[in-house]
């Protein structure tokens, strides 16, 4: 049974309310996640900016 939109939004916001805890652990001591923040010119800090802002429509 497919996810409905209240259902990951409560999700984010569970998540949201969890990361405010306990944070992300990025895993920055393999190569290729350092190499695919390069090709999407993304520096290591906007990785929580971006999945903060996630929204039920993404």
């Amino acid at each position: 049974m497919p996810a409905t939109s209240t259902d990951v939004t409560a999700w984010l916001r569970d998540f949201r309310d969890k990361m405010k805890i306990w944070d992300i652990l990025f895993r920055d001591d393999r190569g290729k996640n350092s190499q695919t923040l390069l090709a999407l010119e993304l520096r290591p800090d906007d990785r929580k900016k971006i999945i903060a802002s996630l929204k039920t429509e993404d």
